[in-house]
């Protein structure tokens, strides 16, 4: 539906969930995102092995950040993910290094069997169609304009709870690093003033320690 706003270049839905995932005789909690195959909005940069190949593969890609001690899978080995009394053997097929925290990818066909949501997604990469993408120019304010008007179509559909901008991303944060320079600043201020008064004072010590041999030094001439 998102496709018939006029504006709307390509909408890639993906789907988000909590699964327990079954590898070496251990079994933990991780988040699960099935992700379009394929994917030209939001592309994971594996590290090592490769993409999906299909959209319904049984497949799986690692995120080797945050494992806690546990040793990294390696490629080609199956494991499995749970949920709901559903169970999916998948393959190792790559392993990707990122911030986020106990996560794990599949193909969105893949989850959407898992979970059992074959209709409904958690959301989707949005890409505008706007003067500045087939020109390849920096955005100006009738484009940033012309993509506010465009987010305030979307959240008109009933499937749509919020939208988030990368241009809202990224004032959010500048704004923050802002906030951060106006904290750390004084401190980097006060740590140089500091160290220039214990300077100060190390000098002086010295100087005062050694006035006897000063003077013993300009009596001799």
């Amino acid at each position: 539906s998102l496709l018939a706003i006029e504006g709307i270049a390509s909408v890639e839905p993906w789907l988000q969930g909590y699964a327990t995932l079954s590898r070496r005789g251990r079994s933990e909690e991780m988040r699960v995102i099935g992700m379009p195959v394929p994917s030209k909005l939001q592309k994971l940069q594996v590290t090592n092995g490769r993409g999906f190949r299909d959209p319904d593969a049984a497949e799986i890609i690692f995120n080797t950040s945050f494992l806690r001690g546990a040793k990294p899978p390696s490629l080609g080995e199956v494991v499995r993910l749970s949920f709901d009394g559903r169970s999916e053997p998948l393959t190792v097929v790559g392993l990707v290094s990122d911030a986020s925290i106990a996560t794990v990818f599949v193909p969105l066909d893949t989850a959407a069997r898992l979970f059992d949501q074959r209709a409904l997604y958690s959301g989707a990469y949005v890409a505008f169609e706007t003067p500045s993408m087939r020109s390849r120019e920096p955005a100006s304010a009738a484009t940033l304009a012309r993509a506010k008007q465009l987010e305030a179509a979307m959240l008109t559909r009933e499937s749509v709870g919020a939208v988030q901008l990368k241009l809202d991303v990224a004032q959010a944060m500048i704004v923050y690093l802002q906030g951060f320079n106006a904290v750390v600043v004084p401190f980097v201020f006060l740590a140089g003033l500091l160290g220039f008064l214990f300077l100060i004072g190390v000098l002086s010590l010295v100087i005062a320690e050694r006035d006897v041999e000063y003077a013993t030094l300009r009596s001799m001439g």
